[in-house]
């Protein structure tokens, strides 16, 4: 857990939620603040730590990439069959 500053904003895991972990080639985690705003935590294998905020679109299509059904339906709800 961590707090970095990023454009003048204090991003917090500690106070976020963690919505996904994915480890491949490093480490990427999806976070949203508890004010509603969606950024990610980029680990590179060196250990080299990088934030990125996201908009929400960002954090569908991140979490659509990874096919987790079950996360993008309990943050946007429930997915229209085909």
């Amino acid at each position: 857990m961590a707090r970095y500053i990023h454009e003048n904003k204090v991003y917090d895991t500690e106070k976020s939620e963690l919505v996904l972990k994915i480890e491949f080639l490093g480490i990427v985690e999806l976070y949203k603040s508890n004010k509603g705003n969606w950024f990610k935590v980029c680990t590179n294998p060196l250990g080299s730590i990088k934030i990125y905020p996201t908009s929400e679109e960002g954090a569908k299509y991140f979490i659509a990439v990874r096919n987790d059904i079950e996360v993008y339906e309990k943050y946007f709800g429930k997915l229209e069959e085909a």
